[in-house]
This record gives structure tokens, sequence and C-alpha cells, in this order.
């Protein structure tokens, strides 16, 4: 059922709002259909939308969804191999992580965390192995083990 379909369906009389005064509509209780729609709904849109097509306040809808057991947070984009070769283009063209983001339709963090994890794993390889080799050297000509500490330390940070 897509949200066209669920906005322009014919209201049954289950779902029509109890009035409990003139200005302001108060439902008392969900119906089976509501919550269906919540179900199916949720994790897709945001809440807030969810709140505005179905004609609930926003508090009502997190608190149903709380006691169905069920996140309304979004789920998560799939990195597909062809959005991250994409990644990895817009990155080596220069591109910054804000235009990337919205090329991509995701956050800045998800696509600088997707590059490190695929991309900067070999260089944090290079730079482990770079750094085992200097300590090995360090160790020979320099007795202090804390001073050997704090250099590679510096190292590291520098690399």
């Amino acid at each position: 059922m897509s949200e066209d379909d669920i906005e322009e369906q014919d209201m049954s009389t289950d779902m029509v709002p109890e009035t409990t005064d003139s200005k302001k509509t108060k439902r008392l209780r969900w119906t089976s259909y509501e919550e269906a729609t919540l179900i199916k709904l949720a994790g897709k849109l945001s809440a807030e939308h969810i709140a505005s097509i179905m004609g609930r306040t926003l508090q009502s809808v997190k608190m149903r969804a709380n006691t169905l057991q069920i996140s309304l947070k979004s789920k998560k984009a799939v990195w597909t191999q062809d959005r991250i070769d994409k990644l990895q283009r817009m990155k080596q063209n220069g591109e910054s992580w804000k235009d990337i983001a919205k090329s991509l339709k995701c956050t800045e963090m998800s696509c600088m965390k997707i590059y490190q994890r695929t991309f900067g794993t070999r260089d944090t390889a290079l730079k482990n192995e770079v750094l085992t080799k200097f300590e090995v050297i360090l160790e020979k000509y320099v007795e202090d083990e804390r001073l050997v500490k704090q250099i590679l330390k510096e190292c590291s940070d520098a690399i």
C-alpha cells in the first residue's frame, strides 16, 4: 500500500475522530487499520510525516509506536557497489563531503564513515606497519620506554 493509497483511501466510520470540544479533535483509541498503517510507514517516512498523513499528533504517533514496540527511525540506506564507486569518484575529484552527501542522498557522516571503512583500512594498515617498524628502531636507540611511547604517539598523530 503506497502513501497515496493511504491518503486517498475512504476513511471508515471507526476512524472518525471523537470530538471533545469544538476547537480540538481528540481520538481516544487507535483502530487496527491505523496501527497497520503506522507499522507499514514506520522507518519509511518521518514520524512527523506519518502524523500528518494519519491526522494524529506527533506525540500520539510516537507513543503508539512505543506501545507496538516498533521503531520510527528511518532504515539505513544500503551501500551498493555503485554508490561506493560514485563516492570514491567524487572524493577523488575533490568534491566536498556536503556535495557528495547531497548527491548520494545521505548524511555527510555516513559518507565519511563508509569511505573510511572501505578505503581507509589500507591506509590504516600501512600506518600501523610503519609505526611498528619505527618502534623497533626507536627501542634500539632509546632506553626510556615512556619517551618511546610519547614519540610513537606524536608520530601516529602526525601521520
